[in-house]
């Protein structure tokens, strides 16, 4: 009996699917554990109190979680757990997409351990327990994956084409969501070009009306204020001098790897934003990338540039949000690098192979245990929060 039990779950759940399930279970359980323990700070506390659905028609940034708290709050559940799952909902949303385009690039093992590191990130973890909009920036990730799967084949329904406007209008109502779209539409038009050919003409209808739809709101909104649009394209209220400007990027850049200029809510003191572990394994990436791929290591720091200077002229610490994303994919790659190149040295023993797999799995445990040690034991007790 035992052994016919064994044969059918060793059928269908093979090893990797036995770890995707653990982690997912292991991120799911950090990021709801003692949610609403904490009262709500400050800024969460504005955030819900000013929330209307009028507020919302003369702003519609951040539409799709700011709609969503304001349906908890007339329900009267928007109490610090519920505001907070629904941070916890998008940043479920994000590292699965995560997982999806680094799986795209460096397969199944490289995604996985990819998701690891972005979930325990401090920043980004902090951000996903908080009932604020942060995460919000992240959201084009959407998009570049329903994009990247239309890409993978197959025919261009009317559905599948309706997931990809859906996908870019979700991302649209993000900060800078629009730069993202345009930029991205703009690199693409070729590959644009050849979907929407072989799209049918209906297909195509309906997703313009859909898409015009659903933008409606922006429009609306930048036409009563021009203001509201600059928002979307993450233009500042009030420009900083050029020296100013110059020392915030220079900030930004060591709030990344050393540490910040000032302590900000989403942080412990004035660490940096990675840890050792993603710097280190960031170093190997840029090396692989930089000697076997360079095209694709170029737009990776294209985007992290974009997102120091965006923090920087609007010092925004949030926007920094923008280069975990490009990091880390670096830092994944580093791991696939160090793998191979072990893998080379020792081709046919497998002692040496399960040993390096050993020791990269440490490093994202150790990853692991210092993110939930900093988000869930000592950015809660530190003084700023308390």
């Amino acid at each position: 009996m035992y052994t016919r039990w064994r044969e059918w779950v060793s059928d269908r759940w093979e090893l990797s699917t036995l770890l995707g399930f653990g982690s997912g279970l292991l991120i799911v359980i950090a990021y709801l554990w003692r949610l609403g323990a904490k009262p709500f700070g400050a800024s969460e506390t504005n955030l819900v109190n000013s929330l209307s659905l009028q507020n919302i028609k003369d702003n519609p940034l951040n539409a799709p979680h700011n709609l969503l708290l304001l349906a908890l709050k007339h329900w009267h559940h928007a109490g610090p757990t519920g505001a907070r799952l629904i941070s916890v909902i998008f940043a479920l949303i994000i590292i699965v997409c995560f997982y999806l385009m680094v799986k795209f690039w460096l397969g199944r093992f490289g995604g996985w351990l990819g998701a690891l590191m972005l979930s325990f990130t401090p920043l980004f973890m902090l951000a996903g327990r908080n009932a604020g909009n942060s995460l919000m920036v992240l959201l084009p990730i959407v998009s570049i994956v329903a994009y990247m799967w239309m890409l993978r084949g197959g025919k261009v329904s009317l559905w599948r084409l309706l997931a990809l406007t859906l996908a870019a209008v979700l991302s649209a109502y993000s900060p800078g969501g629009l730069i993202v779209l345009i930029v991205g539409a703009i690199y693409e038009r070729h590959n644009l070009a050849k979907l929407f050919k072989a799209a049918s003409t209906f297909s195509l209808a309906v997703n313009i009306v859909v898409l015009l739809a659903l933008l409606t709101p922006i429009g609306w909104a930048s036409a009563r204020h021009a203001a509201t649009l600059e928002q979307f394209f993450l233009v500042p209220a009030t420009w900083l001098g050029a020296t100013v400007i110059v020392k915030s990027i220079g900030w930004s850049v060591l709030a990344l790897f050393w540490h910040s200029s000032t302590h900000h809510v989403l942080q412990v003191g004035q660490l940096a934003i990675l840890d050792a572990t993603e710097i280190v394994l960031a170093l190997f990436g840029f090396y692989a990338l930089w000697s076997k791929a360079p095209k694709k290591l170029y737009p990776l720091i294209f985007i992290a540039a974009c997102g120091v200077l965006a923090s920087a002229i609007n010092q925004n610490y949030d926007l920094l949000l923008v280069c975990i994303i490009p990091i880390l994919v670096v830092a994944a790659t580093g791991l696939r690098y160090l793998y191979l190149e072990w893998t080379r040295v020792f081709p046919r023993n497998p002692l040496p192979r399960g040993l390096a797999l050993i020791i990269l799995v440490t490093v994202i445990v150790v990853h692991i245990a210092w993110g939930a040690h900093y988000s869930l034991t000592a950015w809660p007790h530190s003084l700023p929060v308390r």
